[in-house]
This record gives structure tokens, C-alpha cells and sequence, in this order.
């Protein structure tokens, strides 16, 4: 009997193995087989019929891969009557005997089943390798198929011999945006039989430095806070809040804090000044996910004032971002083209926008298209029209500008984002 049921399952299986090439026809068929035998129970007992059914399903995954699922049961009818048979240990079967196959007839492989890269750094290009391998006794012409269309690979078609493995090197592009990309490239063989890699891949922004001069730390404030995108309470550790004043000091800086018992999100800040000059200040929130540095306006006013505390862990201020954006405009020492992707009504008086940013004697603003020159003299800008010129001097989106700047450094420049194409197009003269 267990001689019959061996030979049966040995057909199952090579059946199975030929009917890989018959996809479109066997896909999700099954078979029934039943085994019927006579055994002889004894000199006291009479014969006894055994039938063993066999149910198998083949189901194809892939070109190069299919699974079969089998189930078998066996009765025993002796004297007209069907009883089922029990195991060496007086058991009978709860339910049939369920087996499941998996068949991978792929020769190419990848040396491994799924890569996950953190922590690359926004703006640079990073590269990896992987390896294909040849499992078979033959060459395989292998093509790479599926790349997203920021990363390249410097051999996405060759030959590889029998029993060789080969190295692809992979490269991430620098444009690719902030994020986490879920990826599945494919090993294509010259016969369509393809080998999936699943890929996690983390681009990451680059983390604002944001840092109190030790000068600073002389008289401070405390602020508790509750942070907000649009409608939603932020619970990221890695999304950082900072403190300015209105020349872009970094006055206090902090890192949202999300208690799981509790369910609660708060930022705790302390806020410095070597001044006890009561004055206006601002909330920004940089966004891990998206790298971006958002603007945040508080549910109330606040000003800085020595020695009081802001909020508390039952009623805490709401520090909400919403469509408001810092745009970051690296300038190093020399001239610089420059362009604004964000928009704000300040544009509309570029000599009170000019005072947000701490300029050295010598630095020069060129706007080419109204032939117009600033110059920084004696902290204060001038002009090549006058001071009427300087007076009536507007910012725009649609062009761009040169700056000579005596040093390295960054503008921050507050708005909210050009969303329609029309706002993006920009004139630029030589």
C-alpha cells in the first residue's frame, strides 16, 4: 500500500515538472487520482478494499516558477461498510493530508532576495553592487528590466557562462526626491524567465544645522508646543523645530517628542537671547520625510520674554504648518545665479526683504533684466538709478538675479510654493 501511494505521488510530481511548459493550458487544473487496493486483514477478518484519492492543483507563479497543492485521504470498506482508517497510534485523520510544492526552475539568480539601502544623503549620487548568478551548465544572455529612471546600471544586457557569477554596478541618481521608494527590478533570461529583486531605498534630506551662538544663551524662555501639518499632529522624533527672530537667528531649537503610553506629541523648547528685549519670533519645522523646512504659525502670539514659560503639557501651544515653505539658497564667496521657487508679498518691497539677511560690506546684487545694480555700502544698500530705484526695488519669480557675495552663506527665503506651471517659468539674460 505505501509502495502504491510513493509511485503515485512520484507521478504527481513529474507531471507537475512537464506541465511547466504548458502554462496557458494546465494553469489552476487539478487532477484526481484514486488508488483502489485489496488487503488481505487476517485468516478471521475478511478482505478489505482501501481507497486512497489523491487531489492535486497546479498553479502557475511565473514563467519560471509554480507551486502544487496535494490532497489525499484514505477509507477502508469492509462488509458493504466505509469506514475511515486510523494511524499506527489508533488516530484517525482530523482532515485530509494537505501538501504543498513550490518549483523554481530559474538557472539565473540574484545573490540575494531583497536589498534595502538608509540613510542616503538627498543631492548626492550613491552607487551599490549586486551580483547575477549562473546556476546552470549553460551560457544565459541576461537583460535587466524594470529600473526606476533615476538609477542606472552599468551592464543592464550580457552573456554569463555556465556555473559564473557577474557584477552589476548600480547607480542612484542625485535628482531623486526625499522619500522611501519600494522598487522590484527583474533578472529576464533570452527564454522570458525572470528573477524579482525587491528594493527599499531611503533618500534623506539634509538636516538643516540649526545652533544657538553660545553668546546667546544669556536670558531665556521656555515654549511647549504641539506641532501640526494641515490637520495632522506630527509624531516623528526626526522632524526638528527651530526659533529665529526676524534676521534668522537661531534663537532655540528641538525635536518633537512622542510618548506611545500616552499617545501625546510635544516639542519642548528653550528659547535664548542675550538681550532682554522683548521682540516677535518665529517657528519653523524641518520635515524628515519630505527634507523640506516648513514655516509654523502658533495658535497665539508669542514674543520673547525672559524667565516665562509658554504652553504647557495640558495645554499646549499649536505650532501648525500649512502651505508656507523656506526655500534655501546656498551662495558662495564670488557671484552666484540665483531663482525663487517659493512666493511671498515681501517680494513686492525688495528693500525691506534685503534686511532679513546679514550682508558685509562689497556684496552686489545684479537684476539684468531692469539693469539695475545694489551695492552694500556703509550698511545700507545703493543703487546705480538712485534711491527711487532702490525704493521701488520688487523681487520676482519670473526671473533671475546675480549676487556677489563676500563670504559663504545661505538665504532662507519664507513663501509658499509655485504650484502652477506659469509661475514657474523664469527669464534669464546673459
Amino acid at each position: 500500500m505505501k509502495k502504491t501511494l510513493f509511485v503515485a505521488f512520484l507521478a504527481c510530481i513529474t507531471m507537475m515538472f512537464v506541465s511547466c511548459k504548458k502554462e496557458k493550458t494546465l494553469n489552476g487544473t487539478t487532477w484526481k487520482a484514486q488508488i483502489v487496493t485489496t488487503e488481505d486483514m487476517g485468516e478471521d477478518q475478511m478482505e478489505a478494499t482501501l481507497t486512497t484519492t489523491l487531489d492535486f492543483t497546479l498553479k502557475f507563479i511565473a514563467a519560471s516558477k509554480a507551486s502544487m497543492t496535494m490532497t489525499s485521504s484514505a477509507t477502508a470498506t469492509m462488509g458493504g461498510q466505509t469506514i475511515p482508517i486510523p494511524d499506527m497510534n489508533g488516530n484517525m485523520m482530523a482532515s485530509p493530508a494537505t501538501l504543498a510544492l513550490f518549483v523554481d526552475r530559474n538557472p539565473l539568480r540574484w545573490n540575494r532576495r531583497q536589498l534595502t539601502l538608509a540613510d542616503l544623503q538627498a543631492g548626492e549620487e550613491h552607487h551599490f553592487s549586486l551580483n547575477v548568478i549562473n546556476n546552470s551548465g549553460a551560457n544565459h544572455t541576461y537583460t535587466i528590466e524594470n529600473l526606476p529612471k533615476w538609477m542606472t546600471v552599468d551592464t543592464p544586457t550580457n552573456m554569463i557562462g555556465p556555473k559564473e557569477e557577474s557584477e552589476l554596478n548600480f547607480t542612484v541618481s542625485k535628482d531623486v526626491n526625499v522619500g522611501t521608494y519600494d522598487n522590484i527590478i527583474y533578472l529576464m533570461d533570452e527564454n522570458g524567465l525572470y528573477e524579482p529583486l525587491t528594493m527599499n531605498i531611503t533618500i534623506e534630506g539634509n538636516k538643516p544645522e540649526w545652533t544657538v551662538a553660545d553668546d546667546m544663551k544669556q536670558y531665556s524662555m521656555n515654549i511647549v508646543g504641539r506641532v501640526q501639518i494641515k490637520n495632522e499632529i506630527v509624531t516623528d522624533s526626526r522632524d526638528m523645530v527651530g526659533v529665529f527672530d526676524n534676521t534668522g537667528r537661531c534663537m532655540g531649537v528641538g525635536n518633537v517628542n512622542y510618548d506611545a503610553t500616552s499617545a501625546e506629541s510635544l516639542v519642548y523648547l528653550t528659547v535664548y537671547d542675550s538681550q532682554m528685549t522683548t521682540h516677535p519670533i518665529e517657528f519653523r519645522l524641518w520635515h524628515f520625510d519630505t527634507g523640506k523646512t516648513m514655516m509654523l504659525t502658533p495658535s497665539e502670539a508669542v514674543t520673547f520674554n525672559p524667565n516665562t514659560i509658554v504652553g504647557s503639557a495640558k495645554s499646549p501651544i499649536v505650532l501648525k504648518a500649512d502651505d508656507q515653505y523656506i526655500q534655501q539658497l546656498p551662495l558662495v564667496t564670488g557671484w552666484n545665479w540665483i531663482a525663487f521657487n517659493v512666493y511671498s508679498n515681501d517680494f513686492r518691497n525688495g528693500k525691506e526683504m534685503l534686511k532679513r539677511w546679514n550682508w558685509t560690506e562689497g556684496d552686489m546684487i545684479a537684476d539684468d533684466n531692469n539693469n539695475l545694480v545694489l551695492r552694500y555700502e556703509s550698511n545700507q544698500w545703493v543703487t546705480n538709478k538712485g534711491q527711487e530705484a532702490l525704493d521701488n526695488f520688487k523681487l520676482s519669480v519670473s526671473q533671475s538675479y546675480r549676487i556677489k557675495s563676500s563670504k559663504d552663506m545661505t538665504l532662507d527665503v519664507p513663501g509658499s510654493i509655485l504650484r502652477q506651471p506659469i509661475y514657474r517659468q523664469m527669464t534669464v539674460t546673459s
